[in-house]
């Protein structure tokens, strides 16, 4: 997924399939199983204990190279987007925009994202989007070997595509409807994210 995600959210190629050795790739390899590990492990959730643990110096050192490689993605971007004119009206741009590119045409003015605003967007879609689709695409196909009676209403999706090996296109979707019900109830069952780690710690007033 570190393939996809950065090209569809920053329109950044990392070239994950021929090498790891990209300095963002290897430090989400590293600092994700660390958060993990810190997460599923109670007696590291002190600040106390962690933060004078070696693992907790390098994380530091990590996160400060990812924010900064954002920062440096999304001002290159910014001038990208001033040069082919922010006011433009071509369909076929818009059409294909990542979603920084969103970002960045919804930001400025009052209402508008900030830079932090903007990086800390990109950051949670390049950290969710890492391992979750993966894992949900996993636990699908292992529902569907339990199930044979599933697997059978599933084949019934060769109606829509026929022997064509063609793409599904957004006219598709309607008609995909047990698709998508696998797709749920997966989710349902096995969650990706099974549980929300963020507290509140100051009072919220809307």
């Amino acid at each position: 997924m570190l393939l996809l995600i950065p090209e569809s959210t920053l329109g950044y190629k990392m070239g994950a399939q021929k090498s790891s050795d990209h300095p963002f790739i290897k430090a989400f390899n590293y600092g994700l199983p660390k958060c993990a590990e810190r997460l599923c492990q109670p007696w590291l959730h002190s600040d106390l204990i962690y933060n004078n643990l070696p693992v907790y110096t390098r994380l530091v050192k990590l996160k400060e190279y990812l924010w900064g490689f954002m920062l440096e993605v999304l001002i290159k971007a910014k001038r990208q987007e001033i040069k082919h004119n922010k006011e433009s009206t071509d369909a076929e741009s818009k059409l294909h925009q990542t979603f920084l590119e969103c970002l960045i045409r919804s930001s400025g003015g009052d209402d508008g994202y900030t830079d932090i605003e903007i990086v800390e967007e990109l950051m949670v879609i390049m950290v969710a989007g890492n391992d979750t689709s993966a894992v949900g695409a996993s636990f699908i196909s292992l529902i569907l070997s339990r199930h044979p009676e599933v697997q059978e209403k599933f084949y019934r999706l060769q109606e829509v595509f026929g022997n064509s090996d063609r793409l599904a296109t957004f006219e598709d979707l309607p008609r995909l409807k047990y698709l998508d019900a696998v797709i749920r109830e997966t989710l349902r069952l096995y969650p990706p994210v099974p549980i929300i780690v963020r507290k509140v710690e100051n009072h919220v007033s809307f």
